[in-house]
């Protein structure tokens, strides 16, 4: 099992490295566009996760919730992600397809009071291609292009204080490359083009800190159906040479009784500190009369060198964020399960602090609310596959950081999701997880770019009390 598990994070690894996971203009800014730090199963309820605690799935956005995962949980997600871009000038398609996390929980202890995990996802991308005309104050165009991004790998724990209370970590390890070319070309043949190309790398560390609450209250309801299950053993002759036989059968019907729901109210706030990492950049300028597209050094005819660094060091500043949340869902004393939780996040980051080598960038205070939850519904007299199943649906809004020609950029959406589980009468159990996110970030107005976005979500969480475990006999 556990090669199985290197195998996996080493291919995760690759396609983080390799691919270019987003298309949009406004990944320019800063770090690139933020990556979603949730699985599939919070993803498709908004977004939420400060207040979340849940046994089946892996809430990394507050570490806190660790301790509730007391059997081992191992989750990978991969997406399919459709960008149409509007601009004055038409529409653009772009489609990715990518993994976007891999993340295991399991028990510390045999106090079922504490938990630790670990995983590799993406922190942020970029991928852009811009071109913008100006006629002053000499008729030049400006080509913009760049790729790459950041990734985290984290290792994090969480301790129960007792049942309502528990804290939690996360150790982040940030790396990743971001490369930037900046071509200027102009009209009049007498004036030399500029071509500008910078290559960062990136390595840093954060600490997530996160702590949940939970407190709850009883009802009774009374005449609530149960399913009730008898088993009986009828004794039969198959032949008259043949020997007696038992037959087992089972049988289910109804019956009512008493049922205690409990009402489970959850809060949640997480705090991350500040990155201060370290970079180092290499940069080189060149004026040049002739090119070919696409724009890279070998396709320029290079006239002169005017900058040329290697492994100039620096430092990248990324700012704080604080999150709180909270969340409600309810629990049937009769067989501890649940059939709905409704919940709620906002997020606060303030990008004025931003720095890359020194240099700011037009960036701003950024904040998001986040609405959603699911239902289950989980009758308990019956015993079909459709019973079991989740169905999850959200909201979000974010001011994001970036301002643009004096407009603030906004990024807003849905998220609808089905959770389908999957029994298996061996070691190891697991539910599929189905995500599907509308949205639209940006606008045309001020001649800006409107990024309008589908994506389409697999999250498989594989769960069991078995792995790792060694049996004298198989």
């Amino acid at each position: 099992m556990r090669n199985y598990l290197l195998s996996y994070f080493l291919l995760l690894a690759f396609c983080l490295t390799a691919q270019t996971n987003t298309f949009s203009p406004y990944s320019y800014y800063g770090i690139g566009s933020p990556e979603s730090q949730h699985g599939v199963f919070f993803q498709s309820m908004g977004g939420i996760g400060q207040a979340l605690r849940h046994a089946n799935y892996i809430n990394t956005v507050n570490p806190a919730s660790y301790a509730a995962n007391q059997k081992i949980n191992f989750e990978f997600n991969l997406y399919l992600k459709l960008n149409t871009l509007h601009d004055s000038l038409g529409y653009y398609d772009y489609k990715t397809f990518n993994f976007s996390r891999m993340v295991m929980a399991f028990p510390i202890g045999k106090k079922n009071n504490s938990g630790a995990c670990f995983g590799l996802m993406p922190y942020s991308t970029k991928g852009y291609d811009i071109q913008r005309h100006f006629i002053s104050p000499v008729s030049h165009t400006d080509f913009y292009s760049g790729n790459g991004g950041i990734n985290k790998v984290f290792l994090g724990g969480a301790y129960s204080l007792n049942k309502n209370l528990s804290f939690g970590a996360n150790l982040n390890y940030l790396f990743g490359n971001i490369n930037n070319i900046r071509v200027t070309t102009f009209d009049t043949a007498s004036i030399n083009n500029y071509y500008l190309e910078n290559k960062t790398i990136l390595r840093g560390a954060n600490i997530d800190l996160g702590v949940q609450y939970q407190h709850d209250k009883e009802f009774v309801k009374e005449t609530v159906k149960y399913r009730k299950e008898d088993s009986v053993y009828l004794r039969s002759n198959r032949k008259k040479n043949d020997a007696d036989s038992m037959v087992h059968i089972k049988r289910y019907g109804i019956r009512a009784g008493h049922d205690t729901v409990v009402l489970v109210f959850n809060w949640g706030a997480t705090f991350t500190t500040a990155t201060n990492s370290n970079a180092t950049r290499d940069v080189y300028g060149a004026t040049f009369k002739d090119y070919y597209l696409p724009f890279l050094q070998k396709n320029i005819i290079v006239k002169d060198t005017v900058k040329y660094s290697v492994g100039e060091k620096g430092k990248i500043f990324i700012p704080r964020s604080i999150g709180v949340g909270f969340s409600i869902s309810n629990e049937h004393k009769a067989d501890k399960r649940n059939n709905f939780l409704f919940g709620a996040d906002f997020k606060y980051s303030n990008w004025t602090s931003y720095l890359n080598f020194g240099n700011p960038d037009s960036l701003h205070q950024s904040y998001s609310i986040k609405i959603g939850g699911y239902y289950k519904p989980l009758k308990l007299y019956r015993t079909d596959y459709f019973n079991e199943i989740e169905y999850r649906a959200g909201i979000h809004y974010t001011q994001t950081p970036m301002v643009v020609r004096g407009t603030l950029i906004n990024d807003y959406g849905i998220g609808l999701g089905l959770g389908l589980p999957m029994k298996n009468r061996g070691r190891t159990a697991g539910i599929l997880n189905v995500g599907f996110e509308m949205g639209k970030m940006g606008t045309i107005e001020n001649e800006l770019t409107s990024d309008t976005y589908f994506k389409l979500s697999l999250g498989l969480n594989l769960i069991s009390t078995e792995w790792f475990r060694h049996y004298k006999y198989e």
